[in-house]
């Protein structure tokens, strides 16, 4: 509800304000009792919020007054990020005149604890009944991590899985599973009634009984949605019913499936809510990766602060993984440390027409906007002239279908000059020759992306300004003559994307990034070699494309400490093996794809470091790749393998078999391989029947029959 979305809002912002670093700055410039007298006004709006939720009284404030109190917070929020600037300023000033060179290298060590070998232990030789009821996960690793712990030495286990999930119930196996079936129209109505009033209330609602009947048929006897109707009636005077009522028909719902969504969407936390409805942005059918997700939502302030131990990523992924437990998401598919996934076009209708008040998607049918619109969204270039007023409160501007991108300077320069609370600047796609040094003056700018800008040969240095950068894009402006000076003052840059003629990065500088978590190099078809000596301590994923001339690419744990994910694509001259003659890289990888490597006759001995740690191994394209290490089948946690397009290779190790976790198997493009493979037949199939998910491409003189 908007209610909650404001008191979420609220509380955010308190407990920014409540920082040391907040607290002392604020002590020393002297704007000590201005920052709290705004910390009271919140205090004033979270507290009555609050009380009202405490109370269980329902207040249905209207659409004016909240936007009235929303703006409030924002206009705190933007003072907020204007001090925060300054004090960042004032930290990266401070480093340069006491030299400071001494780039922070030490992290916490990772605390890993065995619990799944200790439950084996506890459990073997028990016997006992585990009932899941009503399961929802479809992911195949987690079943077969399941029943392999199950399984381990354990005898007379009884397990019982419920599920709506028709694909979730073929994962099952041998665990005996029970798809669940809708109520009756009779059982319906009674659950209904039995919610939503107490004994004998119903009759004081008579004109609500007669369309409980109504009310009943649209959740399509599904328990959820008839569970979460009643209760939203219970104990409701006939004034907060009567617009209740209003509230359930006002959007129009058309099956069971949009409404349970829409029901599950209420429940929801407010913060899950506000990372929903910034998919309204998007167009149908829409293919995500989770980093870039986590970057949006990063940079727009939508996610909870993460704890001791984790990341905003690894917060952007909890979220992911819940919106997908309640079926907003589909087509999600696990690459150990990444997702890739889409959303149901009736599924963006619901996130478009909550989000109607915030977020819009220009069309062709619509050149104005309202004027409290946060964040906007392209779908051509042609729609940008009138969109915005004189003072813009515009945070977000995407482009986010590729090939659609800026062309007008009048355009440009209205971003620069009319949207000051810019946190979202995407120009992907776009066609300018350089950026107005004006871009620098975009203080609370957190993402700018101008990724596949083709014809831009020059970014200025002033970007090296924005020190609450979180995400700095640069990927595929292949005429890009050289990078903004002054990168290491970027010190909250978490993402960046780099694309440059020149043949030596400025890897000094890069390395003083200490929130840098993504990396990604591409097309820099001069640069030879990489990390030669420098740490990247807080790193976890790696991405190097593109690369024609590179040779080396040594990669350790000394200095890549929390390296998770590594892919590497189309880096012609590129050997996996040199530079690692000495050394022992002892990297703990969960993720690895190998993409166009003609150097690559096998896998590298040090990916066998990795054996606790590595889930997916996707290898495509390597047209020289004609043997796989015996030592392949040590990666005991590896949950998805992939060879496509390896022509020469034709044997899989031994003991594949013993991959007990794999869940996911892909052979494509490996004729001889895949002949070996083939359902029933193959000389492999024993050693490989017991994985979920098998794609094996047919041989070709196979499928002429």
């Amino acid at each position: 509800m908007a209610e909650s979305s404001v008191f979420f809002f609220a509380n955010s912002l308190l407990a920014k304000f409540d920082s040391s670093h907040i607290y002392e700055a604020s002590l020393d410039i002297g704007v000590y009792v201005h920052f709290q007298s705004i910390k009271e006004s919140l205090l004033c709006i979270k507290a009555w919020l609050q009380k009202a939720d405490r109370k269980k009284e329902r207040i249905y404030l209207t659409q004016l007054l909240l936007r009235e109190i929303k703006n409030v917070l924002y206009d705190a929020q933007n003072v907020l990020d204007e001090f925060e600037y300054e004090r960042l300023r004032n930290e990266v000033v401070n480093a340069h005149v006491n030299s400071i060179t001494k780039c922070i290298t030490g992290t916490l060590a990772e605390v890993e604890e065995q619990h799944i070998n200790q439950l084996r232990i506890i459990l073997q030789k028990q016997k006992f009944l585990l009932v899941l009821d009503g399961v929802g996960n479809e992911d195949p690793l987690k079943w077969s991590e399941l029943r392999n712990l199950i399984s381990s030495g354990m005898e007379g286990s009884k397990v019982l899985v419920t599920t709506r999930s028709h694909s979730t119930a073929s994962m099952m196996g041998t665990i005996p599973s029970h798809t669940l079936k809708c109520l009756t129209m009779e059982d319906s109505l009674s659950l209904f009634q039995n919610i939503a009033f107490r004994e004998g209330e119903e009759k004081k609602f008579p004109d609500l009984v007669k369309v409980g009947r109504e009310i009943v048929n649209t959740c399509g006897g599904v328990p959820l949605a008839i569970t979460s109707m009643g209760r939203r009636l219970y104990s409701n005077s006939q004034m907060h019913i009567c617009k209740f009522m209003g509230d359930f028909w006002d959007f129009p719902i058309n099956n069971p499936f949009l409404l349970e969504l829409r029901l599950s969407y209420d429940q929801m936390p407010s913060h899950l809510k506000h990372c929903f409805e910034i998919f309204s942005l998007y167009p149908d059918d829409f293919v995500f990766h989770s980093s870039e997700v986590a970057s949006l939502w990063a940079a727009l302030g939508l996610l909870p602060s993460p704890n001791k131990y984790e990341t905003l990523i690894d917060v952007a992924n909890q979220c992911l993984l819940e919106l997908m437990s309640r079926s907003f998401l589909q087509e999600f598919v696990n690459f150990g440390t990444s997702y890739y996934f889409q959303i149901h076009n009736l599924v963006n209708d619901l996130a478009r027409y909550i989000a109607k008040d915030d977020c819009h998607m220009a069309s062709t049918n619509i050149r104005k906007v309202s004027k409290n619109v946060q964040h906007l969204s392209f779908a051509k270039d042609d729609l940008h002239s009138n969109y915005f007023t004189t003072k813009s409160v515009i945070r977000t501007i995407l482009f986010p279908i590729e090939g659609v991108g800026a062309s007008s300077e009048a355009f440009l320069s209205m971003c620069m000059s009319r949207c000051k609370y810019l946190r979202v600047l995407d120009l992907s796609d776009s066609t300018y020759e350089t950026l107005p040094s004006s871009t620098g003056k975009l203080r609370h700018l957190r993402f700018l992306s101008l990724e596949r800008n083709e014809k831009i040969k020059r970014v200025p240095d002033s970007i090296c300004k924005l020190y609450n950068l979180q995400v700095l894009n640069l990927v595929g402006c292949t005429k890009l003559e050289k990078l903004p000076k002054g990168l290491r003052n970027l010190v909250s840059l978490r993402q960046l994307g780099i694309t440059t003629k020149e043949p030596v990065l400025p890897e000094n500088d890069i390395a003083y990034l200490n929130s840098l978590e993504i990396l990604n190099i591409e097309s820099c078809e001069n640069l030879k070699s990489l990390f030669v000596g420098v740490k990247l301590p807080t790193l976890r994923t790696l991405t190097v494309t593109k690369c024609g001339s590179l040779e080396s690419l040594p990669l350790d744990l000394n200095h890549f400490p929390r390296l998770e994910t590594l892919l590497v694509d189309n880096c012609e001259y590129l050997d996996l093996t040199n530079g690692y003659d000495d050394l022992n890289s002892n990297l703990r990888l969960k993720a690895i794809h190998l993409h166009s490597l003609p150097q690559l006759l096998t896998l590298p001995s040090w990916l066998q470091e990795s054996t606790n740690t590595l889930l997916s191994l996707i290898i495509v394209d390597c047209k020289n790749l004609e043997v796989l290490p015996e030592w392949l089948s040590t990666l005991s946690f590896l949950g998805s393998f992939g060879m496509i397009n390896c022509p020469k290779l034709m044997f899989l190790p031994n003991d594949i078999h013993r991959l007990t976790a794999l869940g996911y198997l892909r052979i494509e493009g490996c004729p001889e391989l895949c002949r070996k493979c083939q359902l029933q037949v193959g000389e492999y199939w024993s050693k490989i029947s017991h994985i979920n998910q098998i794609f094996i491409d047919e041989p070709e003189d196979l499928k002429q029959y």
